[in-house]
């Protein structure tokens, strides 16, 4: 491959390169677009106010569960597929520590208190 060629191939990968990643950012503003409505109050109507709303995204609770040692991934599988909820990570750094998802739309504190009710659990709280 001579020279030439080489610098053609590099500058067409990263046009490629570029125009993927312009892509991607207009999926990405399209997602998390903003929504504007029209300001309530007379006086901001009058100056043609827009408030920005934020968009209403679904609460996710998620706790930092303790199990107690001993308590097998299996057994920690088994109690979370029970409550209907994921899990998100599962922290190495201490022992038995798991980040759980809840997908039931719960509120963060009464699936703490789920988990703290569990025999297998050390301690449950919100993160």
């Amino acid at each position: 491959m001579n020279r030439q060629n080489f610098l053609g191939h590099l500058a067409l990968a990263l046009a490629l390169i570029l125009v993927a990643a312009f892509i991607g950012q207009m999926r990405r503003m399209q997602s998390w677009h903003r929504q504007l409505r029209p300001a309530e109050s007379v006086q901001s109507a009058r100056a043609g106010a827009w408030l920005y709303e934020e968009p209403a995204w679904p609460a996710e609770a998620d706790v930092l569960v303790r199990f107690r040692s001993g308590t097998s991934k299996e057994a920690i599988d088994n109690i979370t597929a029970r409550f209907g909820d994921r899990i998100e990570d599962r922290i190495e750094s201490v022992d038995g520590l798991t980040a759980i998802d809840d997908e039931d739309g719960l509120d963060p504190e009464a699936v703490v208190e789920e988990y703290r009710a569990l025999p297998e659990v050390e301690y449950a709280e919100p993160n």
